[in-house]
């Protein structure tokens, strides 16, 4: 719309002076076309960080991870242990996570209690890892 009304704006120009007595009146459409062109890629410029961050699987700020793992560790005293943890965005508002969890205690109801957890953060998709009484080899 905006270029259209650009279009007209230097068409009016054009008919209003022509341009053999008045020459700069040929840079008009020019001139419109480049000011709508900077409007439309500044309204653009949200959208595009947007699909960049997406496309990057870019960690999204209004899921608390430190807090998530903090709980996560928390499910059952002493016997959780969460690494390999990462959250990203699949689209606007959807949200994934895989992550392995070491566990000493039932293995069965800490994936229970940390999948429901996860989904309480608005993650839509989860992948959770259960390790049953095995150490680590590498510093996770």
């Amino acid at each position: 719309m905006l270029l259209s009304i650009g279009v007209c704006t230097a068409a009016i120009i054009i008919y209003i002076w022509p341009t053999k007595p008045y020459p700069w009146s040929k840079y008009a459409d020019p001139a419109c076309t480049l000011i709508f062109s900077v409007i439309v890629c500044l309204t653009c410029k949200p959208i595009l960080a947007n699909c960049i961050f997406i496309l990057m699987e870019g960690a999204p700020e209004v899921i608390d991870t430190v807090e998530l793992t903090k709980e996560i560790n928390a499910l059952q005293e002493g016997t959780v242990k969460v690494h390999d943890f990462h959250v990203w965005s699949l689209s606007k508002g959807k949200y994934s996570l895989s992550c392995h969890i070491q566990c000493n205690g039932n293995a069965m109801e800490v994936l229970k209690e940390s999948t429901k957890l996860v989904h309480d953060y608005g993650i839509d998709h989860c992948t959770i890892q259960i390790e049953d009484n095995i150490e680590c080899e590498q510093e996770c």
